[in-house]
């Protein structure tokens, strides 16, 4: 159990989802993104996550009361230091060995990702500017984990691949609901506001 939850922790568990989500999606579309795909689709999956995971440690450092921000308080020195070694490999694989296709795509991914950090850390309190957390996990991680497989694939993205793909959001969505519904209580003492906090527990349960 000690095991897990450092793999937890360490969000090696998103990594694996996404890896997973990313083979399925490939396998449906009969597409091959390539090996740089897969190590970069890990390494920026790992960074986004882990990155939150450390502003979020930061804030509440006084009064968090998950164990996860104590984890990555304690060992803050080495994550950054890690996590600065693998956004450096990172973006060498992504401008040196990833299909030129992708670069423009992945640029577009990367904005989301400054807007994703930019609602949740910057304009929580603004009810006008802030979109729930979930909303941008979503988004990210579909068009993440989806978006080797569709750019790479022979043929049209059509109708059955589009069904399959708000089939698989739906499923997160859910996933999530159920996640800011588990968490509500501490996230209101925490002042984090997730899709639960924000929408009430009715209209998520809905």
């Amino acid at each position: 159990m000690r095991i897990y939850r450092q793999f937890h922790f360490l969000s090696l568990d998103i990594v694996a989802g996404a890896l997973g989500s990313s083979c399925l999606a490939a396998r449906l579309l009969g597409a091959n993104p390539g090996w740089s795909w897969w190590v970069t689709l890990a390494f920026t999956v790992w960074l986004l996550y882990m990155g939150d995971h450390v502003l979020d440690a930061w804030k509440h450092r006084k009064k968090s009361e998950r164990e996860i921000h104590h984890f990555i308080f304690r060992n803050r020195s080495l994550l950054l230091y890690a996590m600065g070694v693998i956004a450096i490999v990172d973006i060498l694989l992504i401008f040196n060995f990833m299909d030129q296709a992708f670069l423009k795509y992945a640029l577009m991914l990367a904005g989301l990702v400054l807007l994703f950090y930019a609602m949740r850390h910057l304009f929580k309190k603004n009810r006008v500017l802030f979109i729930p957390g979930e909303v941008f996990v979503l988004i990210l991680y579909m068009a993440g984990t989806w978006l080797g497989p569709i750019v790479s694939r022979e043929g049209d993205f059509g109708s059955p691949d589009a069904m399959i793909a708000l089939i698989f959001a739906a499923v997160l969505l859910m996933n999530l609901g159920v996640i800011s519904l588990y968490d509500i209580q501490l996230d209101n003492r925490l002042g984090i506001a997730s899709l639960a906090h924000t929408l009430g527990r009715n209209t998520t349960r809905k």
